[in-house]
């Protein structure tokens, strides 16, 4: 499991350079209350880790809390997220 030190490193990371969504593209923001709203940005696995996806830098992804809620463990994530934003 990610560390929270490496969770704010990769966080940080991929804030500064892509500030949408990976899967719907949606402009996220940064989470300002304890309650998260569908736009605020959260770590996700382009490989879901119950398919064998890892913690690595290149697995992790910046996504709205929407699309990550909403696809879960499913293979067909573009699919799920784009199907949903229609």
């Amino acid at each position: 499991p990610l560390t929270p030190t490496a969770k704010r490193r990769i966080f940080a990371k991929l804030w500064r350079h892509y500030k949408a969504c990976y899967w719907c593209g949606r402009r996220m923001t940064l989470q300002q209350g304890e309650q998260p709203t569908n736009t605020d940005a959260t770590l996700d696995h382009r490989r879901p880790k119950c398919e064998g996806g890892n913690d690595n830098d290149k697995n992790i992804v910046l996504a709205c809390f929407e699309c990550n809620n909403r696809r879960r463990c499913s293979r067909d994530a573009e699919r799920v997220c784009r199907d949903a934003a229609q």
